[in-house]
């Protein structure tokens, strides 16, 4: 058997062609049948591959050469957990930046939020005394206005933030709840994907939005209530330095004012009621030492756990509190007690009846007056201090608020003329508070004054 092949013709032979690759898809502007977040992402590539030669992620030009303005507002929509041991609080603050874009203005391809490209230029900031816990959250990028070219960017701190407290006259004492934030011109693009910032030139400058009408600078976005404390205003600060090397600074304050109920209640009042318990002791034969000494004893031991519950309710600091005096205080009463139990045991009958009833009044005058003198001045100063702020609010008038402004910072001044905190936490002579709010419930907004420096709204919160 014979195999025999036949040839295969030349233009049957199959040519190596080079694959056609398909043409990309045109940008979908809308298509029912694609979702929303799918689409947004398509038209928003589409858009920074048109304008990737513009570099979008370098600041905005300025004509003048001038830095950029970034105007600003802040909200609170959150403040709880305010502790004295730790010295922290829980916040949800929220920064909004607004600022233009003259790259944006009638830009053919971003007519929209939709449209702008994944790497443009926004601001940033820092919040300074923010603890290890503190999330930031870029909420929102959004364009204003495409024929301006306004921009607004939304920044949030949620979690913990540092907030030393002067506890000298601890539980009548009132704090500054600083929120300070820098920024070295720090940048970040509205997908993150660069950030940084520039400590050579000024890119641009932080201005809050204290005269516009529209937008209130400062927004409470909750009830306004705290446990253990009452607001009573705020106060903001913007600095600039000359030096682009040092960073712009914005300080936010919330004045709070502790609420003293509580510990009289729970500390005070228990500790007062064992000190008069003791008296009945007095009522004991003098010459029955052993059973003197059991009550007071008991007392004394029940005073000593005292110290150590209120120990818990405040840092380990290196003076003593108001509320350390008075535990100390009722200590010293009953030793003085046991002191005295002792002395008319040695006595005769005849005098230890004398000297009983004396011994008794001594002890117990002595307590009451020293209580006056430990809890009486600082109790009179922050109920004066609160009553006058809230009070000089209500008049409604700039000279009012001026000498209610100048009350607060003279008994600061008086009462820790060495603290740097004190110097530092309400600045006065130069600004006027707005009118009073209540806040009985909903969404409030408070205005500060038209200055860089500024201080806000004291606050009546009804209990």
């Amino acid at each position: 058997m014979s195999l025999s092949f036949s040839p295969i013709p030349e233009n049957d032979v199959g040519e190596m062609k080079p694959l056609e690759r398909s043409k990309p898809p045109e940008r979908i502007l809308f298509d029912p049948s694609i979702p929303s977040e799918i689409r947004r992402l398509s038209n928003r590539s589409a858009s920074a591959r048109s304008a990737s030669s513009l570099n979008f992620w370098n600041p905005p030009p300025n004509e003048d050469e001038e830095p950029l303005r970034v105007d600003f507002r802040c909200a609170c929509f959150k403040l709880n957990n305010v502790s004295t041991v730790s010295f922290s609080v829980m916040i949800k603050f929220v920064i909004v930046f607004e600022w233009n874009d003259e790259r944006l203005i009638d830009h053919e391809d971003i007519l929209t939020t939709n449209d702008l490209p994944g790497d443009l230029w926004g601001p940033d900031i820092i919040l300074e005394n923010a603890q290890n816990d503190c999330e930031v959250v870029y909420d929102s990028f959004s364009l204003l206005d495409s024929g301006t070219g306004r921009l607004k960017r939304t920044v949030t701190f949620h979690g913990d933030v540092y907030n030393p407290m002067d506890l000298e006259d601890f539980p009548f004492d009132w704090d500054d709840l600083e929120m300070k934030f820098i920024s070295l011109c720090n940048w970040r693009t509205l997908d993150g994907s660069r950030f940084g910032n520039d400590v050579c030139n000024r890119t641009y400058t932080l201005h809050a939005m204290l005269r516009r009408k529209d937008v209130q600078f400062f927004t409470l976005g909750w009830g306004g209530k705290i446990p253990e404390f009452q607001i009573l205003g705020w106060a903001q600060k913007v600095t600039i330095p000359d030096d682009s090397a040092l960073p712009m600074c914005f300080k936010f304050d919330i004045h709070l004012f502790r609420k003293e109920a509580f510990y009289y209640l729970k500390v005070m009042l228990p500790l007062w009621l064992l000190v008069i318990t003791s008296v009945a002791a007095y009522g004991i034969e003098p010459e029955e030492l052993a059973s003197r000494l059991e009550v007071l004893v008991t007392l004394l031991l029940s005073t000593i756990a005292f110290l150590y519950i209120v120990q818990e309710s405040i840092p380990k600091i290196n003076h003593l509190t108001v509320i350390d005096k008075v535990v100390i205080l009722s200590l010293v009463t009953l030793v003085l007690s046991v002191l005295f139990s002792f002395i008319l045991s040695r006595l005769s009958e005849a005098e230890a009846g004398r000297l009983n009833i004396v011994f008794a009044l001594v002890y117990l005058s002595f307590y009451v007056l020293m209580n006056f003198i430990v809890i009486g001045p600082p109790h009179y100063r922050h109920m004066r201090l609160r009553s006058k702020m809230i009070e000089k609010q209500q008049q409604g008038d700039d000279s009012a608020a001026e000498e209610s402004s100048q009350l607060l910072q003279s008994s600061l001044s008086r009462r820790l003329p060495s603290k740097a905190k004190s110097a530092r936490s309400l600045r006065t002579g130069r600004n006027s508070l707005a009118k009073s709010y209540n806040l009985s419930g909903g969404v409030l907004d408070l205005r500060g004054d038209k200055n860089q420096d500024s201080r806000g709204d004291m606050l009546n919160i009804e209990e």
